[in-house]
């Protein structure tokens, strides 16, 4: 059965537009609830709202990779109702709070410097401001992709 919602090849970009909400999308593709909720059980074997909530974790972790922003801005602007249930969100699907998760990513990125004066090893972060643009490509590479 081919439905109108099948020509439909931007959702990312439609979820993002109507900050991830389920009514919002079927309102913006011209159908019901009703009707997106069995068009995405067959099609992404999600509900809708599963679906979102997934795609709007992989952008907010999309974001903690690329730009130097507090949580609750990210929280914000993907449209939850606090910073707290964002980051309860994060920790449940990617088992880190979004501040342990870019932490863990500077401390991939620390460096060994030649020994200091006192001759003991000198550990150094390296700063968001210096964040490599290959390193930030790389993080967004690994985590896009489809679901």
């Amino acid at each position: 059965m081919i439905s109108s919602l099948d020509s439909v090849s931007d959702w990312p970009e439609r979820a993002a537009a109507v900050r991830f909400k389920a009514g919002k999308l079927a309102q913006s593709c011209g159908v019901s609830l009703r009707q997106l909720e069995r068009y995405f059980t067959r099609t992404f074997n999600h509900t809708p709202q599963s679906w979102l909530n997934r795609k709007r974790l992989e952008v907010s972790r999309q974001l903690l990779c690329t730009q130097n922003r507090q949580v609750k801005e990210i929280a914000w602007e993907l449209g939850y109702c606090s910073a707290s249930h964002f980051v309860a969100s994060f920790r449940r699907f990617y088992g880190l709070t979004p501040t342990a998760f870019t932490l863990s990513l500077r401390l991939d990125l620390v460096s060994n410097e030649p020994k200091s004066p006192d001759n003991s090893q000198t550990l150094t972060f390296i700063s968001q401001a210096s964040f490599s643009k290959t390193k930030r490509s790389q993080c967004s590479e690994e985590f896009t992709g489809s679901i």
